[in-house]
């Protein structure tokens, strides 16, 4: 963009190497960084990954897999998003 002042188009952030130093710093609301996972155990694993932990969320229809998210992930809040699986 041509324009004053300083942008910074919203990115996503996707096959990022797991030991990136990087990942243990805080990510600019701007930046999304996207993991696949193998299964809930991985996702859960990933989400753990990080020194930070304010809130989490996961997407998922299925109640047990909410739970598991709920009781796995080690975050302030843990938000459930019933629109589908990811």
């Amino acid at each position: 963009m041509n324009r004053p002042g300083n942008f910074y188009a919203p990115t996503v952030l996707s096959n990022i190497p797991r030991a990136l130093p990087q990942l243990a710093t805080s990510f600019s609301a701007r930046s999304l960084p996207c993991f696949r996972a193998k299964d809930i155990s991985d996702a859960i694993r990933i989400a753990n990954a990080t020194p930070f932990g304010l809130g989490a969320s996961a997407w998922t229809k299925e109640k047990s897999e909410q739970d598991q998210f709920i009781d796995g992930i080690e975050a302030g809040m843990v938000f459930i998003k019933p629109h589908g699986r990811v």
